[in-house]
């Protein structure tokens, strides 16, 4: 299992930038690719924290692997205040946990 999250990591790093889509835009493209957000997202090869974890999440659940989405807030300076929402994706370990 382990294999496949690491690789699944380094072909979303690899392949996939992070950008923020509006939501005009991702309604365009399900219409025009007669698909889902997902789809969209794959076709893109781009998304924010989010659709990027959805992503990460979706291949590995097909391929067997337990995994989720975790959402939170992450620790910021008081100049980088603004936003700091953040949406991740885990895998569970047996023996170990959610990493």
């Amino acid at each position: 299992m382990i294999e496949v999250s690491w690789h699944q990591t380094k072909h979303i790093q690899q392949n996939f930038t992070y950008k923020i889509h509006s939501s005009e835009f991702m309604k365009t493209r399900e219409k025009e690719l007669a698909t889902d957000r997902l789809g969209v997202l794959c076709t893109e090869k781009s998304a924010e924290c989010w659709g990027l974890s959805q992503i990460y999440t979706s291949t590995l659940r097909a391929n067997g692997v337990p995994c989720r989405q975790v959402s939170g807030y992450m620790l910021r300076t008081e100049a980088e205040r603004e936003g700091g929402h953040h949406v991740r994706g885990e895998v569970y370990l047996e023996g170990i946990g959610w990493v």
